[in-house]
């Protein structure tokens, strides 16, 4: 699966959360309201994740991103690091 860099905004608590499933292994969901959807913390997305969010900012909501456990293995071995905390 390819995946490409798109930046979101991520409290503190998902930072962790995300770091958490980095360590145990697991896929992830992560809430985003409407203005966290574009921000400096760079997840790995699918195109089609990407859409859906582009297409949420345009109609004014929120979504859940539902990461899978590649895709947060991936953003450690591409990445260098989760978004810091």
């Amino acid at each position: 699966m390819t995946y490409v860099k798109y930046g979101v905004q991520l409290n503190d608590e998902q930072r962790r959360n995300l770091v958490h499933a980095g360590t145990n292994k697991t896929g992830l969901n992560i809430r985003l309201s409407h203005d966290k959807l574009v921000g400096s913390d760079e997840l790995n997305l699918t195109q089609r994740q990407i859409d859906k969010v582009k297409k949420c900012i345009e109609i004014d909501i929120g979504m859940t991103l539902k990461l899978s456990k590649s895709q947060v293995q991936s953003m450690n071995r591409n990445g260098g690091s989760y978004p810091c905390y």
